[in-house]
């Protein structure tokens, strides 16, 4: 990847370094020779970018422990056992709120959960833990990642305070990479009640200046026409997901899945990659 803060874009697919990581985090899904093209989904470009930018910005020196907030059942977690020596993975486990996302048995049986991706089970734990108050010590991770988590931790004041939370526990010279929900066409703001589309202020104020950490490179807001010309209405994406909880084998009846469109607004992923001085 040439630019490391940035929204999802079509064109992403077709980086080679981008397209190499998704292969290896999917294997299930690679059995086509040019696929991620032609199901380009941004749920796995924001897995392949978290990865990404563990293997381009820490050496192995770098890679005692990893944190995932927010990380429900998510590839990130399984997949970073190849390159860390500990992953702890968190959310809200034990708690009724989002069971599809962050199921229970995920804190005894999180092996049910991998969906293919390559991990090392005795480097996983896994913790119900409130991002908004991590129960763990300062500059204790060499990396943390949120991948579509932190859109959903409640008020402003609140996303906030999970992002300082991250710049705490992470170690001096070490790495975040979050994605998040952006706001690409029209006015930022609560989707609904637990879903906050970010836009760029809200990217600098509530992401990146709470933690501490400077981006990599310059944060860049302006999506390709491409991708644009390609949204997905919003309900046809909720009705594919129902319709996925009954059949785990479908995929969505639209492609390019990467922008969302409800008509007053439309909206794609978001990656920061930052890095904490020191």
């Amino acid at each position: 990847m040439n630019f490391w803060n940035k929204p999802c874009e079509v064109e992403d697919f077709a980086d080679p370094a981008l397209a190499g990581v998704m292969r290896r985090v999917f294997p299930r899904d690679a059995a086509a020779a040019d696929w991620p093209r032609g199901r380009e989904y941004r749920k796995r470009w924001e897995v392949a970018m978290a990865v990404l930018a563990a293997e381009t910005f820490l050496g192995e020196g770098r890679r005692g422990c990893a944190l995932g907030v927010g990380a429900g059942t998510e590839a990130t977690s399984f997949y970073l056992t190849n390159l860390f020596r500990w992953v702890f993975a968190t959310d809200l486990y034990a708690s009724a709120g989002w069971p599809q996302d962050s199921p229970p048995a995920m804190l005894s049986e999180p092996a049910r959960f991998a969906d293919g991706t390559p991990f090392r089970l005795r480097r996983l734990v896994v913790q119900h833990m409130d991002a908004r108050e991590l129960s763990h010590e300062d500059e204790t991770f060499d990396f943390i990642y949120s991948c579509g988590s932190v859109e959903h931790f409640g008020t402003r004041e609140q996303i906030a305070r999970a992002c300082a939370e991250m710049g705490r526990v992470l170690k001096p010279g070490g790495v975040i990479a979050i994605s998040t929900e952006f706001c690409a066409r029209g006015e930022s703001g609560y989707l609904v009640s637990d879903t906050l589309l970010l836009g760029a202020e809200d990217l600098r104020e509530l992401i990146v200046k709470p933690t501490g950490c400077a981006p990599l490179d310059e944060l860049r807001f302006k999506v390709s026409e491409a991708t644009l010309g390609a949204p997905v209405p919003w309900e046809d994406a909720i009705r594919d997901r129902v319709n996925m909880q009954h059949r785990p084998d479908m995929a969505w009846s639209q492609y390019p899945h990467i922008l969302l469109d409800d008509g007053l607004r439309a909206w794609t992923s978001y990656h920061v990659t930052l890095r904490k001085p020191g």
